[in-house]
Formats: structure tokens, sequence, C-alpha cells
């Protein structure tokens, strides 16, 4: 199943930290990293306390940086990049 590979990272550039994640859904994510999901329960994660503290969600962007064949690529991918490059956000590395 078609997977991409995408990065959440703020529109000021003084502010560095980013996030990677993947999934078979761009949309969906999209809307689950968003003001209109329901993070009551995602609050206080690191990656969503840094975003709200960081001009909240208007001030951030997603990209997709990459697209693989299946999940397990796109994971291989993932963790490829994180032992390669500094995603502050990412609060587990799988």
């Amino acid at each position: 199943m078609e997977t991409h590979l995408y990065v959440i990272s703020c529109l000021d550039p003084v502010v560095t930290a980013r996030y990677l994640g993947y999934t078979t859904n761009f949309e969906k994510v999209l809307l689950y990293h968003s003001d209109d999901h329901d993070v009551v329960q995602d609050v206080n994660t690191f990656l969503y306390q840094f975003i709200l503290g960081h001009g909240g969600w208007d001030n951030w962007e997603h990209t997709i940086i990459g697209t693989y064949g299946s999940r397990g690529e796109a994971k291989f991918a993932k963790e490829q990049l994180l032992l390669k490059h500094v995603f502050q956000l990412n609060t587990y590395n799988v």
C-alpha cells in the first residue's frame, strides 16, 4: 500500500525543530495534526505542546518528502532518516 513519509516543520525559520512521520492516508494525517482534531488526550505530548507554543497549527506545514510502495519501506526510510538527521519533535524513533 502506498505510504508517504512526511515532515511537520515550522514556517518560522528560527524554529528548526521538526517531526518525521509516515502514513498511508495523508489527508487523514493532516486532519489528525490540526486544530480540528480533538487533541484532549494528546495535548500534553511534547509534539503538540511545542507546536501550540510556537504559533499553533497555522504556523506549521506538512510536507511529503517521499512515497513508498509499502508501510515497511516507509518505516525503514523513516528509521534511516532518524539515524542520520535530528528530528527534535519525534519522542520515539520508530
